[in-house]
């Protein structure tokens, strides 16, 4: 009896001893299972970066941690939430965001504008901790190319016309400007449309924007005319100081006096070259009476070299020669008379 009650004795034993040796190695497991847990390290990484307005960046969370289990992304009240161990997702960004579900650690942002600035976080959760990532985010205007500003100095007579040209040396113009005081006119290229509050006495042609046309210039027409070039890469501006002159009086007097001068100038030849026209004809005639007594002597003296009679001349009286030399010069002075007061009417008109 006392022998059995050793052997249950010895057996309670060594079962204890068997459950505290299960009861260690137990312990031992959750020691190290807590041991990879307890120590959780919590890393926190911030970063600043800007951003030119329009352009894209890709925010990446570099995972340096193994067994990840979730992805966190936070801006404001926008969250996208990737568990790894579910292969789930919950997200609320607008698909401006873009972040890839097959790599969750990044998130895009394409055409970045000013209210996309801000704080970003990513955040991973592992076994053995987590890691944070905070990028503040700032946009900036992209730098524009800065061209020369051209000034011009320029100066037009009175009543003449004058077009202002705005050279366009670069491509993709968006809008085109012109400006003069409080009068305005804009041409949208993108939009196709203008507005303008120029009198009509500016012309701008749409189809050809880069030129202003100014007729008939008037003093009040001075002043500075811009002309502004707006284009993806830059812009270019050119002003012109408009002066306007009077034209010289020398050469107004001389083109409206000069038709006057012009007809006066040929009623003068007109009436230095009528007498001078009289007397040629005048002497002209003589020379051909000449010239025909000349030949009638010629006759003569031909006729008696021959040795012919030459008829003698019809003898006349005294008093028929007379009345026939004064009606000869009669008709002669009333000719001259209509030749001369033809020629003198000729020159009073």
């Amino acid at each position: 009896m006392v022998k059995l009650q050793s052997v249950f004795y010895l057996t309670g034993i060594m079962i204890s001893l068997t459950g505290a040796a299960l009861f260690l190695i137990q312990l031992l497991v959750v020691c190290q299972v807590f041991a990879d847990i307890l120590p959780q390290i919590h890393t926190f990484d911030q970063r600043n970066i800007s951003v030119p307005r329009g352009d894209s960046i890709i925010l990446t969370c570099n995972m340096s941690m193994a067994n990840v289990t979730q992805i966190n992304w936070t801006k404001g009240r926008s969250v996208f939430a990737h568990s790894v161990l579910l292969n789930q997702n919950f997200s609320n960004f607008t698909s401006h965001y873009k972040i890839d579900l097959n790599l969750p650690s990044k998130l895009n942002i394409s055409n970045v504008q000013h209210d996309d600035a801000g704080l970003y976080r990513c955040n991973l959760t592992a076994i053995k901790g987590q890691r944070t990532i905070e990028w503040n985010l700032t946009v900036s205007e992209k730098p524009k190319d800065i061209l020369p500003f051209d000034q011009r100095n320029i100066s037009v007579p009175r009543g003449d016309s004058i077009i202002l040209t705005c050279n366009m040396s670069m491509a993709n113009v968006t809008q085109i400007n012109w400006t003069k005081g409080r009068s305005v006119f804009a041409h949208s290229v993108l939009l196709n449309q203008n507005f303008s509050n120029f009198t009509s006495h500016y012309i701008i042609d749409l189809n050809l924007p880069s030129k202003l046309n100014i007729s008939n210039v008037q003093h009040d027409d001075a002043g500075l005319y811009r002309c502004n070039l707006t284009a993806i890469k830059g812009q270019r501006t050119i002003e012109w100081n408009l002066t306007v002159s009077e034209k010289p009086e020398g050469q107004n007097s001389l083109l409206w006096y000069f038709p006057y001068i012009l007809t006066a100038v040929i009623g003068l030849l007109l009436c230095l070259l009528t007498p001078a026209v009289c007397l040629s004809r005048k002497n002209w005639t003589k020379t051909q009476n000449q010239d025909q007594d000349s030949r009638t002597l010629s006759c003569a003296q031909y006729q008696a070299q021959l040795g012919r009679e030459v008829a003698p001349l019809q003898p006349h009286s005294c008093a028929e020669y007379r009345t026939n030399h004064q009606q000869r010069e009669s008709v002669q002075f009333r000719r001259l008379s209509m030749k001369l007061s033809e020629k003198q009417e000729t020159c009073w008109t």
